[in-house]
């Protein structure tokens, strides 16, 4: 995040990339003229004086021309100068509306992990207009609280983990030596005995060593129980939770359909998407990438504010926008970031 204080323009073409920005974002997406600055920027100088103003800061890469419109647009360098100079420098809360619509619709969601982070997508989509998106806790950051081996047909069981965050992770596990549900039950208090408040990483690191260990040999239930519980530990995929990404068919920008196809086929890989949203819970705070830095191919008109949650006093994933450009910084920001603060307490993490 650029330090404020280094701003390369003064006063005025900060003030008329403002006006520029907020024009831009609040009405259709057409470019800006320089009369419509002036009344907003309220210089009190003539629209002649703002059109040398504008042509400084289409120069210096803020802002850029159409080729069939005397306006100007503002450019992902603008928008980033905009977002780091004004909406960062001065963070404020939520609406207050927003903020009872976040509390109201986390209290009535349920508590269940999977399904509190998909209504949390579709809470974030409804009040930003645009898509919401959820990285949901990587399995392998998660305590387990305990383990359960349900027997099935045909020598098959379902192995059901549940952690302290509240995440049920299932796995089908077919045996070559079938066993009774009582040999079941003595074989999943065996494992819980060994790898309860354990993280998923920890406990299959711990399965290996117990593996390896020469005592295991004289336990042969011991064993075959460590043997499923390892099995059943895999290494999973991260989660990505998204709702509203129609939401850029209404985008003046997006009306070019190849432009649309591109978008819609990142979206579709998530796994860009997930890289951002993992880099916003690395970095621990709020993170906002503009066009080429979020990475989605050579899209330009595209940005992404993220913010980490927590669960037990751990940064375990995060929520955010996925918007045009244009998106309304100064009202998307504060909701995002109550948003995860709300997801934290949700899920117990303060």
């Amino acid at each position: 995040m650029r330090d404020p204080a280094d701003n390369p323009l003064d006063e005025r073409g900060q003030r008329v990339l403002n006006a520029i920005i907020a024009s831009y974002i609040g009405g259709s997406g057409e470019p800006v003229g320089s009369a419509a600055v002036a009344r907003r920027a309220d210089l009190d100088v003539s629209p002649a004086t703002v059109r040398a103003v504008m042509a400084d800061l289409e120069m210096l890469g803020y802002l850029e021309k159409p080729h069939t419109s005397a306006g100007r647009v503002p450019t992902d360098r603008g928008f980033r100068l905009f977002v780091d100079s004004v909406v960062l420098a001065r963070p404020g809360e939520p609406r207050a509306s927003d903020a009872r619509e976040i509390e109201r619709r986390l209290a009535e969601a349920p508590n269940a992990m999977p399904e509190l982070l998909a209504e949390t997508t579709r809470l974030l989509h409804g009040l930003s207009h645009h898509a919401g998106i959820v990285l949901a806790p990587r399995a392998a950051q998660e305590v387990l609280r305990r383990i359960e081996l349900v027997p099935l047909r045909e020598n098959r069981v379902l192995a059901v983990m549940i952690t302290t965050a509240g995440s049920v992770l299932n796995k089908l596990l077919q045996l070559d030596t079938p066993f009774g549900p009582s040999e079941l039950e003595r074989m999943a208090a065996l494992l819980n005995e060994r790898i309860v408040d354990r993280s998923l990483a920890e406990v299959r690191e711990r399965l290996s060593a117990e593996l390896l260990a020469e005592r295991t040999a004289y336990d042969s239930l011991l064993k075959r129980a460590l043997l499923l519980a390892q099995e059943a530990l895999t290494p999973g995929q991260e989660s990505l939770h998204i709702d509203g990404q129609a939401s850029f068919l209404n985008e003046p920008g997006y009306r070019d359909v190849d432009k649309l196809r591109a978008l819609f086929s990142a979206i579709e890989e998530k796994s860009r998407l997930l890289a951002l949203l993992e880099r916003a819970a690395t970095a621990r705070e709020l993170t906002i990438f503009i066009g080429a830095e979020s990475g989605l191919g050579s899209l330009p008109d595209v940005a992404i504010i993220a913010a980490p949650y927590e669960v037990d006093g751990k940064i375990v994933g995060a929520v955010g926008v996925l918007g045009p450009s244009r998106l309304d910084y100064a009202r998307v920001v504060p909701v995002v970031e109550y948003t995860a603060r709300a997801v934290s307490r949700a899920l117990g993490g303060g």
